[in-house]
């Protein structure tokens, strides 16, 4: 387990926000491409929204894995 769980600084909370924006941001943009016909480019732009959606969850993901973690050892 790592040693740093406390995840309350600045720091963390602006990334969060960060990823968090351009998510919804590539989420939006997705759907412009795909009135403009781009079907494929569409789909970049929102599986890169997910990841970032993924990296704004990062802390809760990184708990939930501790968790199973623990369970199976």
């Amino acid at each position: 387990m790592s040693a740093r769980r406390s995840h309350g600084s600045l720091g963390d909370l602006i990334s969060t926000l960060v990823f968090s924006s351009m998510a919804l941001l590539a989420f939006l943009t997705g759907f412009g491409a795909l009135e403009a016909g781009e079907t494929w480019r569409a789909a970049g732009i929102w599986f890169t929204g997910f990841l970032c959606f993924l990296g704004a969850c990062r802390y809760p993901l990184a708990r939930l894995f501790d968790a199973m973690a623990e369970r199976h050892s």
